[in-house]
């Protein structure tokens, strides 16, 4: 949580190098559903802005932010090559093999997200319980074919090593050409005349 320079609330993520704040991200999709009621406390960030670390370029993306396909597509763009993505994600649901059904759509998306960006994609979720909600951990990495390369324990705490391979991610933004094909007018022109047309309702 971060208090604003007008004293609002944020959910933010900050990010350290070398014991110095280097950029934070604020949340820009708040969940209001559910048990989730994020909107009743906090304020929108309004920013989805790629930065230089010791790493490499970076995007930072807060739970709910990479169920919206624009914004990680947006930090690609504007040149990061791993997208950090923290969450809290509950328990819902069951399917026939008893896995929760949220979890098999969130690593949907965690791929889906790799794969349409030509990116890698840590994921890091909660794990444990608090107030009767149970947080499932799984947290992974995934390569921009979206393979896995590593997968923490479902509902154990664990510390995960990873190893990223930069010359698979140069491979597969050469080899496949989905943000160098990018239509960036077309987008811009489309996603204001529908903002200007559902603005008149």
């Amino acid at each position: 949580m971060e208090l604003g320079e007008r004293y609002e609330l944020y959910n933010t993520q900050l990010f350290f190098e070398s014991d110095s704040l280097l950029t934070r991200h604020r949340k820009v999709y708040l969940p209001t559903y559910g048990v989730f009621e994020e909107e009743r406390y906090f304020s929108s960030g309004n920013r989805f802005t790629a930065f230089d670390s010791k790493l490499g370029k970076l995007g930072m993306l807060i739970c709910e932010d990479i169920w919206h396909t624009a914004s990680g597509l947006i930090l690609a763009l504007d040149g990061a090559s791993l997208l950090i993505v923290p969450s809290a994600g509950l328990t819902r649901g069951t399917t026939k093999d008893a896995k929760p059904e949220n979890i098999s759509a969130w690593e949907t998306i965690i791929k889906s997200s790799a794969i349409t960006t030509t990116s890698y994609v840590a994921f890091v979720n909660r794990v444990g319980v608090e107030d009767g909600l149970v947080f499932w951990g799984g947290s992974e990495i995934v390569q921009p074919s979206g393979q896995v390369v590593a997968k923490a324990s479902y509902y154990d705490e664990e510390i995960l090593f990873a190893e990223i391979d930069m010359y698979r991610l140069k491979h597969a933004r050469l080899n496949t050409t989905l943000l160098s094909d990018e239509k960036l007018p077309v987008l811009i022109d489309e996603l204001t005349r529908v903002h200007n047309k559902n603005k008149e309702y």
